[in-house]
C-alpha cells in the first residue's frame, strides 16, 4: 500500500493555474469554452432638424418642413409639435438648403413669455428659410421678417440688413433672443405678433397677410402699421423663392437696353450655368423683326464704360479691363439653391439667387435691366404706356458680392478724370471723339499727386458718375452741387463751368480702409436720391453705392464704390423677351 499522503486540492489548483497560463488545455486543437465579451451596439440616430419656436417660447405649436413651398403644413410633410419649452425635432434626411420651416400658431398655443391665461386672438404662421443647417434652426417673428423681405425681391443678406435696420444693427434674426436674455428684442417680437394678429381676417392671418404686414413694417420703419400700409404692400409682386441651379439649367433672357453704336437696336443677355460657371452672353437685334445676333466681344450697352480699373480683394488695382474681361464667365464653387463663386479678375466672392415672379400687367419699363450704372431712361418714353401681357411669368436674378467693389470707369462721362471746378475740362477738341483710355490729369491739380489727401480744401468736378461739383472740407464734410446738364465733352475751350446749380446737398468724406488713396463720400438717403435723380450716371448712388475719388499710379480718377451686399437685379424670361419690350424700341438701321 502506498503510504505517501495526497493533497488533491493543491494539485488541482496548480493544474488549473498552469492550464490558464497556457491558454487552456494542453491540446491546442481543442475548442475554447470561454464566453466572448458582450458589446452594446451604437445607438441609431435618425437625421433630424431641431430648433425652437419663439415669440417667447411657444408650446403646442405645429412645426413642419414645407417641402412643396405652399406655406401650409400638408399631410406627409415632416412635422412635430413643440414641447413644454418650445423645442421641436423634425425627422429629415435630405438637404435643407432653401427649404422652409413653418410654425403654425393657434389660440390653443401657449406663449411662455406672456401672462398666464393669455390667448392669441388669431392664428398665424411664422417661417424660416434654411441654409443647410439642421440644429438650432429657430423660427421666430424675426426669421419671418427675413422670409417676407426675400419674397419682396431682396437677397437673403439684404433681407437680414433690412430687419436690422428695423430692429437694431446688432440683432441676429436667427438667434434665440429669449435664451440670450435680450429683453428688448423679445418685446419687439411680441409687438410684431400683436400687430399681425390685430390685422388678421376672420381669426386668421394667412401667409399673405403675414408677409404684407411685415413688409409694411420694414417699408415704414416702424412696427406700428395700419391696414392702409398693408394694402400698399398687397399691390406689389410676390417673389417666390426658387432654386437658382434649376432656373439657370437652361437659358433665360434679360432685356438690357440699347446698343451703344445703334440706339435703335435692343440688346439682351442670355444667362445660364454652363461648364460650372455663370455665363452671360450678349445679343443685339440690329433690324426690326430680325434675328438676335451675337454681340461683338467689345460690345458696350448704353451707359456702361468701355474700360475700367477695378479694385482687387487685396486693395490693389487690376490692369485696364476691357468689355471682354467684364463679360467673361464666372466660375462657380457652389451650385444649388444659391450659387456662389469667385470673380477671377478681382478675387472677390459673389452670391446669386433666383425668384419666380408673376409679371402680369407690370409696366414694361420695369423689366429693363440696364448696365451696372442703371437702366437707360431714354427708353422710358417708348415704353411709358406699355405693360407686360397678362400671364407673363418670369424670374428675378439677384447677384451680390461679399466684399466692397470699387470701380473706376474710363470713357463713361464727358471727362475721363476729376478736374478743378475753375479749370477747363481736360477733354479738348484735339482729342479723339471716343474718349482715350489713358487718364489725363487736369494741369491745375497738384503735381505730383502722391496722396488723395491733396484734394482736401479743394473744389472738384466729379465728371464720370454724376457731373457733381464736390467741395472737400478739412473738417471731413463735403458739399455736392448738382450742375445743370454739365457734360465734359460739350465744354468748349474757354467756356466757364459756372452753371446754375439745381441744389446742394451735404455729406462726409473718409479714407477707405483697403486703400489709403481712395476717398469715399457718404451722404444721407435723401441726399443720395437727389444725386441719383439729377446726376448723369449716378443711378447706383440711389441704390446704396457711393462716389469715390481715387489716386492710382499717380493719376486721379473718380468712380463708385459698390458696398458689400450691393445687389444687381435682372428680370428674366424663359423663352425669349416679350415682344412689347422690343417692338417699341427696335427701329431699322
Amino acid at each position: 500500500m502506498n503510504n505517501i499522503p495526497r493533497k488533491p486540492t493543491v494539485i488541482a489548483a496548480l493544474c488549473a493555474t498552469m492550464l490558464a497560463a497556457c491558454g487552456g488545455s494542453g491540446d491546442s486543437n481543442s475548442p475554447s469554452t470561454s464566453t466572448p465579451p458582450t458589446t452594446t451596439p451604437p445607438a441609431v440616430t435618425t437625421p433630424s432638424i431641431t430648433g425652437k419656436a419663439i415669440d417667447g417660447y411657444l408650446v403646442g405649436a405645429t412645426v413642419c418642413l414645407d417641402l412643396n413651398a405652399n406655406n401650409v403644413c400638408d399631410s406627409g410633410e415632416p412635422s412635430a409639435t413643440t414641447d413644454a419649452n418650445g423645442n421641436f425635432t423634425l425627422p429629415y434626411t435630405g438637404d435643407t438648403s432653401g427649404k422652409r420651416l413653418l410654425v403654425q400658431v393657434t389660440p390653443a398655443t401657449k406663449d411662455l413669455s406672456r401672462p398666464a391665461g393669455f390667448t392669441f386672438p388669431a392664428s398665424y404662421t411664422m417661417s424660416a428659410v434654411l441654409e443647410g443647417g439642421t440644429t438650432g434652426q429657430h423660427v421666430s417673428p424675426l426669421t419671418t421678417l427675413v422670409t417676407a423681405q426675400m419674397e419682396a425681391g431682396m437677397s437673403r443678406d439684404e433681407a437680414v440688413r433690412a430687419v436690422q435696420a428695423l430692429l437694431g444693427s446688432n440683432v441676429d434674426p436667427t438667434a434665440d433672443f429669449v435664451a440670450n436674455g435680450d429683453a428688448a428684442t423679445t418685446a419687439k417680437a411680441i409687438a410684431i405678433i400683436d400687430t399681425i394678429t390685430s390685422l388678421a381676417k376672420d381669426g386668421k392671418a394667412d401667409a399673405t397677410i403675414v408677409r404684407n404686414v411685415l413688409n409694411a413694417m420694414v417699408t415704414k420703419g416702424d412696427v406700428a402699421v395700419t391696414q392702409a400700409d398693408v394694402d400698399t404692400q398687397a399691390a406689389k409682386p410676390l417673389y417666390t423663392l426658387a432654386d437658382a441651379s434649376k432656373v439657370l439649367a437652361a437659358p433665360v433672357y434679360s432685356y438690357i437696353d440699347s446698343l451703344m453704336t445703334n440706339l435703335g437696336s435692343p440688346t439682351q443677355a442670355v444667362i445660364q450655368i454652363q461648364n460650372n460657371a455663370l455665363r452671360k452672353d450678349y445679343q443685339a437685334r440690329q433690324t426690326a423683326g430680325g434675328a438676335w445676333e451675337a454681340a461683338a466681344s467689345d460690345f458696350v450697352s448704353l451707359g456702361d464704360p468701355t474700360s475700367e480699373f477695378d479694385m482687387k480683394a487685396d486693395g490693389t488695382w487690376t490692369r485696364l479691363l476691357q468689355p471682354s474681361d467684364l463679360k467673361a464667365p464666372l466660375p462657380l464653387t457652389t451650385i444649388g439653391h444659391r450659387l456662389a463663386g469667385t470673380d477671377p479678375v478681382t478675387g472677390i466672392t459673389f452670391q446669386y439667387e433666383s425668384r419666380d415672379v408673376d409679371m402680369s400687367n407690370l409696366p414694361a419699363f420695369d423689366a429693363v435691366t440696364g448696365g451696372r450704372f442703371g437702366p437707360d431712361t431714354s427708353l422710358a418714353p417708348a415704353l411709358q404706356n406699355a405693360k407686360l401681357p397678362a400671364g407673363t411669368q418670369g424670374y428675378l436674378g439677384i447677384q451680390s458680392y461679399d466684399t466692397d467693389r470699387v470701380v473706376l470707369p474710363i470713357d463713361l462721362g464727358g471727362c475721363p478724370v476729376p478736374y478743378q471746378s475753375n479749370s477747363q475740362c481736360p477733354i479738348a477738341p484735339g482729342l479723339p471723339t471716343a474718349y482715350p483710355s489713358a487718364v489725363i490729369n487736369d494741369t491745375a491739380l497738384p503735381s505730383p499727386l502722391t496722396s488723395i489727401r491733396q484734394l482736401v480744401g479743394r473744389t472738384m468736378i466729379e465728371p464720370v458718375m454724376s457731373q457733381v461739383k464736390v467741395q472737400i472740407n478739412a473738417d471731413g464734410t463735403a458739399q455736392f452741387s448738382l450742375l445743370n446738364s454739365v457734360f465734359g465733352s460739350q465744354v468748349s475751350p474757354g467756356q466757364p463751368l459756372g452753371m446754375t446749380a439745381y441744389t446742394t446737398v451735404t455729406g462726409k468724406w473718409s479714407i477707405y480702409a483697403r486703400n489709403e488713396n481712395v476717398m469715399v463720400f457718404d451722404m444721407s438717403r435723401d441726399a443720395a436720391a437727389t444725386v441719383a435723380r439729377l446726376g448723369w450716371n449716378a443711378w447706383p448712388v440711389g441704390q446704396g453705392a457711393k462716389l469715390v475719388f481715387a489716386l492710382r499710379d499717380g493719376q486721379l480718377h473718380s468712380g463708385v464704390l459698390f458696398p458689400a451686399g450691393y445687389t444687381e437685379r435682372a428680370y428674366q424670361f424663359r423663352n425669349g423677351l416679350p415682344s412689347v419690350l422690343t417692338t417699341a424700341v427696335n427701329q431699322p438701321r
